[in-house]
């Protein structure tokens, strides 16, 4: 992110005056791990000289049991960064990539969460941003689509910004962690801003705010099971930086 894109960000949402400085910043050790509920599969992967990883999520990787498990029958492969605290200002950043599906018959889900930062044992407290893929019927020719939600304020956006099967895409989420109104949240793709939040914001000090990433299909009950398709999905750069 270029600083001077980061300070109109900022601007835009009055949080100029809290503008940490970009320079000073402390990339900070992350080690994820597999949730313990995932039931698709990942491993690691080379791009070039950059190192990532695969994920793959089945239809029926799971499924009856997690429907039995939890009453919205989720259905996920996901790593969760846990050494991770909300505090401070924090910038998590990453590459990622949605190859084409291989659907003949048209019989795509809606969408799928690919990132969220969520308190740990405590749902619904301060900011917990939803980043997800939305699959239209006309993905073919005009791609995929990513929404975004502030669930704290019930704030579901779809933000009409495309995705290339088979391209690269840069995701950055820039949260102060604070529990007062100078607090904030800014989510881009490819430079640009998809939302923006000013106030409180969360943990702070003792829940951990913890990133979560890779698939994470929603709503498994409400979808006919074939009407699921297979998921393939790809993320590289993995980085969180203390900004102040």
């Amino acid at each position: 992110m270029k600083r001077r894109d980061f300070i109109g960000a900022l601007a835009a949402a009055g949080t100029i005056a809290l503008l940490p400085v970009r320079g000073l910043a402390e990339v900070l050790k992350t080690r994820p791990r597999k949730v313990d509920i995932s039931v698709g599969n990942y491993k690691k992967v080379r791009f070039g000289n950059e190192y990532g990883w695969a994920f793959t999520l089945k239809n029926g990787d799971g499924r009856e049991t997690e429907i039995k498990a939890e009453a919205n029958g989720r259905q996920r492969i996901e790593l969760r960064d846990a050494k991770l605290k909300g505090q401070g200002t924090l910038l998590y950043t990453m590459d990622f990539m949605m190859p084409a599906l291989d659907d003949p018959d048209g019989r795509l889900e809606a969408k799928f969460i690919f990132f969220q930062i969520k308190p740990d044992r405590i749902r619904n407290v301060g900011v917990i941003p939803y980043v997800s893929i939305r699959i239209p019927k006309n993905y073919r020719s005009d791609g995929f689509v990513v929404d975004f939600d502030f669930t704290d304020r019930n704030d579901y956006r779809r933000t009409n910004k495309k995705v290339r099967p088979g391209h690269w895409h840069r995701l950055e989420v820039t949260v102060k962690w604070v529990k007062d109104a100078s607090g904030y949240a800014v989510v881009k793709m490819d430079g640009q801003t998809l939302a923006q939040h000013k106030g409180y914001t969360g943990p702070d000090a003792g829940p951990q705010a913890m990133p979560q990433f890779g698939v994470y299909r929603s709503h498994m009950n409400r979808t006919n099971p074939s009407k699921v398709e297979d998921i393939l999905f790809y993320i590289k750069n993995y980085k969180v930086e203390r900004l102040g």
